[in-house]
């Protein structure tokens, strides 16, 4: 049997974070530094049974005796908060691309890649990236772990599909973030059409901030199908939140982008521009009776593509 390891990380993508509960081991997750709040989302779900809660400044002492095995950082600011510690592996995961279309966003992606080479160079360290596309970004080499979505409680699940047609966005300050979320995209469109907008969003009227994990998981399931409008290079052509719409059996409507596991006309509709994105709305909101073919081949596409077995077999590769 494999050695238990004690891991220490942090909690900047908690859905991430539950994924790795499999592996197994002992892990500390840093829920606070300072003033800075990582809270753990107990309303959504509890913390697996092997994660302890701690406070930064309640490890320091165990990061100096060198107690931890591995240390996993998931933004450039965990590595800041790291330099100090060189004994222990560090695996630092990309969650983000870095952005060299403009001056301005080239300046700051060189900071961080800066950043991140003098830390290789110091310290143990293994580079690791959750897509293809982002670990190109970073123009570094390492291992994909690539996430996939974890499935919901069945008790959690709508017993049925909302009256008539509902699409579906998920996301936290969508206005705010802009393009990063294709905001721009989406804007219109929630203003034409009944798009069920789900996250803390007090920006945008209408949208729906559910109370709590339960009542999340109902609304989310009793859409009929998602809307995703991230393009290159801001993103991916999937997120977390639209693998689990796909695993719920929801078709996704998508602007085009290299990345998609969206095939047009087979798990969802793929449009290049603003204006195709509404025509195929329309066409869903009209013709519900092709929402359950795209469905059920978004969730055997997911399920095919996406995989715990794949994910995980992919840490364990890079853990010691």
């Amino acid at each position: 049997m494999a050695k238990e390891l004690r891991i220490l990380t942090f909690n900047h993508h908690e859905s991430f974070l539950n994924a790795m509960a499999p592996l197994g081991h002992r892990f500390d997750i840093v829920t606070r530094k300072g003033d800075l709040d990582l809270s753990w989302n107990k309303a959504a779900r509890q913390a697996p049974a092997n994660f302890r809660l701690v406070s930064y400044e309640d490890i320091q002492q165990d990061l100096k005796q060198g107690a931890y095995d591995v240390v996993i950082a998931h933004t450039v600011k965990n590595l800041l908060w790291l330099f100090w510690i060189n004994r222990t592996l560090t695996i630092f995961v990309a969650h983000i691309p870095l952005f060299w279309d403009r001056p301005s966003r080239a300046l700051k992606s060189l900071g961080k890649l800066t950043l991140v080479w003098l830390y290789r160079w110091t310290h143990s360290f293994q580079f690791v990236a959750v897509s293809d596309w982002k670990r190109s970004s970073w123009g570094m080499s390492g291992p994909v772990v690539q996430f996939f979505p974890v499935p919901f409680p069945s008790s959690a699940l709508a017993p049925s599909k909302a009256p008539g047609v509902i699409p579906v966005v998920v996301g936290n300050g969508i206005a705010t973030r802009g393009a990063e979320l294709g905001w721009d995209l989406l804007a219109p469109l929630a203003q034409e059409f009944p798009i069920r907008i789900l996250g803390r969003n007090p920006e945008i009227p209408g949208a729906t901030i559910p109370k709590n994990y339960q009542e999340f998981v109902g609304l989310f399931s009793a859409a009929h199908f998602y809307v995703f409008t991230i393009r290159q290079p801001e993103g991916d052509g999937y997120n977390t939140a639209m693998l689990e719409a796909m695993l719920l059996g929801l078709p996704v409507v998508t602007i085009a982008n290299p990345s998609s596991p969206i095939i047009h006309g087979v798990n969802g509709l793929v449009a290049k521009d603003g204006g195709e994105l509404r025509q195929h709305i329309r066409l869903l909101l009209l013709n519900p009776q092709l929402i359950a073919g795209l469905g059920t081949a978004a969730q055997q596409t997911v399920r095919t593509l996406f995989t715990e077995e794949a994910f995980l077999h992919a840490f364990r590769e890079v853990l010691p």
